[in-house]
């Protein structure tokens, strides 16, 4: 039985699988975020984000406000602080049963070493949400982060040109998808 696992800030232990939730396992440097009851965890999280700033697009630096409601007012979104906010994976534009948009981003080097932690965030929201896939985007240039989608069981599809606009320039993107089967949890009836 395939299960994804996180913790609560609050200690609580959860994992889902496709049949039951439980509460006795844990994946330690995990912990999911609750939109509604940890505002701070969110706004340290997305600080750290805001450094990187070649990932956001002429958009969501024009009016971050309102690109955090589009992302994150959705309660099928999920957020993950990764190692005590050394990273952050979030699950954007979920449609509940069909697909959803990850975003990750970690400004540590322990972060980054752990494609553990992004696959169980990954498996969470395919089961919570039952999604058939997940998209990831990535930069042509951004090398680690296409590794780390390929070690982490993503499949190339292509390249979306002129996907986004940065500086007032088009920036085209790596379009890579992640499926149930792709982590083994197998297709949705």
């Amino acid at each position: 039985m395939a299960e994804a696992i996180a913790t609560t800030d609050s200690g609580a232990l959860v994992a889902f699988s496709d049949t039951a939730l439980t509460t006795n396992v844990k994946v330690p440097g995990l912990w999911l975020v609750n939109a509604a009851t940890d505002g701070d965890r969110i706004t340290t999280l997305l600080r750290e984000a805001w450094r990187v700033n070649e990932i956001w697009d002429d958009e969501a630096r024009a009016n971050p406000g309102l690109w955090f409601m589009q992302n994150y007012a959705n309660p099928a979104n999920l957020l993950f602080d990764v190692l005590n906010g050394k990273g952050m994976v979030a699950f954007i534009r979920t449609i509940p049963g069909w697909r959803a948009q990850v975003y990750a981003a970690a400004w540590s080097r322990a972060a980054m070493r752990r494609d553990d932690l992004f696959v169980a965030a990954c498996k969470l929201a395919m089961l919570t949400n039952r999604l058939l896939v997940i998209d990831s985007f990535v930069k042509l240039d951004n090398k680690l982060s296409q590794r780390a989608t390929v070690r982490s069981g993503f499949v190339n599809r292509g390249i979306i040109r002129d996907a986004q606009c940065y500086n007032g320039a088009p920036r085209s993107m790596y379009w890579n998808e992640l499926s149930r089967a792709d982590l083994g949890l197998g297709d949705d009836d």
